[in-house]
């Protein structure tokens, strides 16, 4: 029994996220090792512990293909999952028997909050028992590699397999074996380019399948099999279609194929009388099949796709449609009544074409955000103020020359984000509009301020005006920006104001407070930049003057013409 201490040369370092960390190993990777020379290198035997009454000690109880797995295990594996980090490897001494006839291999601990990781994963086949006496943890088995490849402690109670971030190119045959037990697979983040026919046959009772970030280009038809599952995961893969048998996992409730080449819906998700959750969007799907009405969805996302019209198999959805993305098409007119969607609460159609949102939007009580930015609208309708229950009005970037002043009943709203528009003045009475924490009104032609003042937006921590048309006269103490304490973003940039120090002191202090230099007014930007452009002044030119910090939304798109 060697009772010297061991200090092995530390491994080659791993990579990860892309880049190499000196002297820092992910057991992710040490995982990804395991498994891809598991074939050549065969399995440990599962010895979780080498009990009292074993008369060889390991160095004869181990082969010496075994003692070098293990001591590169050891070397490799000090932290014990991928949030875990150890500057370099631990030291370690070479098995040894205890009292109790267990031998084990005392790690250099770093520590205490470190030891908190080793208990938190109590693996069996590399356990850590803590002791007080101890500044770290002792390995109490020899590991077996199924187990920690797997990372479970029993096999036979494994109901879920997580394999991610492994690079993995086939589906592993782990899953087929551990196949009747499973629950939850997770296999995200590798490779996979293909699953065998067979892959599914022993996964009945399986109610979660995640390959998302993979490269599946097709599903097998057998996935029909999995009658138990409720999750189905194939987010950003190379599908450019999806198996009918589809139709048979019938207690399917989340169906998330977003970012894949799906040119359709399939008829066959009519038959899908649980799913509550749908989200197809970033494909190229053009026309949604009229079985769809037959789903009781509750969200569904068809964003980023080539969508020209508004399906009809939508208006019956709105029956038990919570939330409804259909940004990112090519959608100009909404063709039926919206009063169906009685229990909408989010609806997005930014970044459409629509030229005008129907009256009956009214109807939409339930609404708490509304998306219709970056579209070709000219006016809202004024129905728009029954919509109660809004809290973020979102109309930025189309050609609205007023904002109806039905507007000022959205007693709920919080954000009215209307810049890169026409609009020349906003509401009147927006000072009703009381729990008001943000306004982006910037790039418009605003040439006054509400005549009721904004004093009682008490609650707004963002204002922009900049790139408007207000005159240094527009903004007065009669307006009661004073009162607005809690403001964080204040622009007043690009205005013909003239020379800003004429504006009120009240106004003057609040640049102040937000360490801000005074607004910077049209006029004199254009003055600046003539000068820029003047040529060489002989070097007796004086400084352009000071322009205050930019909006970060500055740069936005052009209003349509």
């Amino acid at each position: 029994e060697p009772s010297s201490r061991v200090r092995v040369p530390p491994p080659s370092p791993c990579r990860r996220g892309g880049g190499v960390s000196g002297g820092m190993y992910s057991f992710a990777e040490l995982r990804r090792q395991i498994y891809l020379a598991q074939k050549r290198l065969n399995l440990l035997p599962d010895r979780n512990k080498i009990v009292d009454g074993q008369e060889d000690d390991v160095e004869k109880v181990l082969t010496q293909e075994e003692r070098s797995i293990i001591q590169k295990w050891l070397r490799d594996a000090a932290p014990y999952t991928e949030d875990f980090r150890l500057d370099a490897p631990p030291d370690f001494t070479v098995w040894k028997r205890q009292p109790d006839g267990t031998f084990v291999a005392q790690v250099t601990a770093p520590t205490e909050a470190d030891d908190a990781k080793y208990a938190k994963y109590d693996f069996t086949v590399q356990k850590v028992a803590k002791k007080k006496e101890q500044k770290g943890g002792v390995l109490m088995s020899i590991p077996c590699l199924r187990p920690i490849l797997l990372g479970m402690e029993k096999k036979a109670a494994k109901t879920k397999i997580e394999m991610c971030r492994m690079r993995l190119e086939d589906f592993p045959d782990e899953v087929i074996e551990m196949g009747i037990n499973l629950r939850e697979v997770v296999l995200s983040s590798n490779v996979i380019n293909f699953i065998p026919p067979d892959a599914f046959e022993n996964l009945s009772r399986l109610t979660s399948l995640d390959l998302n970030d993979n490269m599946l280009q097709d599903i097998p038809d057998q996935i029909g099999l999995l009658t138990d599952l409720t999750t189905l995961q194939l987010r950003r893969n190379r599908l450019s279609e999806l198996p009918t048998t589809l139709r048979k996992l019938v207690r399917l409730n989340t169906l998330d194929v977003n970012d894949n080449l799906l040119q359709e819906v399939p008829q066959s998700f009519g038959l899908l009388v649980e799913l509550r959750h749908l989200n197809m969007g970033n494909n190229v799907v053009e026309h949604i099949s009229e079985h769809l009405k037959d789903c009781p969805l509750h969200s569904f996302d068809i964003s980023n796709n080539k969508m020209t019209e508004m399906p009809e198999a939508l208006e019956e959805l709105g029956k038990t449609l919570r939330d409804l993305s259909m940004h990112e098409n090519r959608i100009s007119y909404i063709p039926w009544a919206l009063k169906a969607f009685q229990y909408t609460k989010t609806f997005s159609m930014r970044k459409n074409q629509l030229m005008f949102l129907p009256e009956d939007l009214g109807f939409l009580t339930p609404l708490t955000v509304l998306d219709a930015t970056f579209n070709n609208l000219r006016k809202l309708p004024a129905s728009v103020g029954k919509l109660l229950n809004v809290t973020e009005l979102q109309v930025n970037n189309n050609g609205l020359e007023k904002l109806p002043e039905s507007v000022v009943k959205l007693v709920q709203l919080q954000k009215l984000n209307v810049h890169s528009n026409r609009l020349q003045a906003l509401p009147a009475q927006i000072s009703l509009l009381t729990h008001l924490t943000e306004i982006t009104a910037q790039c418009n032609k605003i040439s006054s301020l509400p005549s009721k003042g904004m004093g009682t937006l008490v609650r707004l921590r963002t204002l922009l005006l900049n790139s408007n048309m207000l005159a240094l006269g527009a903004v007065s103490e009669e307006h009661g920006l004073a009162k607005l304490t809690k403001l964080e973003v204040f622009d007043l940039d690009d205005n013909p104001m003239g020379d800003p120090e004429m504006l009120p002191e009240s106004v003057k202090r609040i640049f102040k407070r937000l360490d801000r230099s005074l607004p910077v007014s049209s006029q004199a930007r254009l003055t600046t930049e003539v000068d820029d452009e003047g040529g060489d002044d002989g070097g007796t030119g004086s400084p352009a003057p000071s322009a205050s910090v930019k909006s970060p939304t500055r740069g936005l798109m052009p209003v349509p013409t």
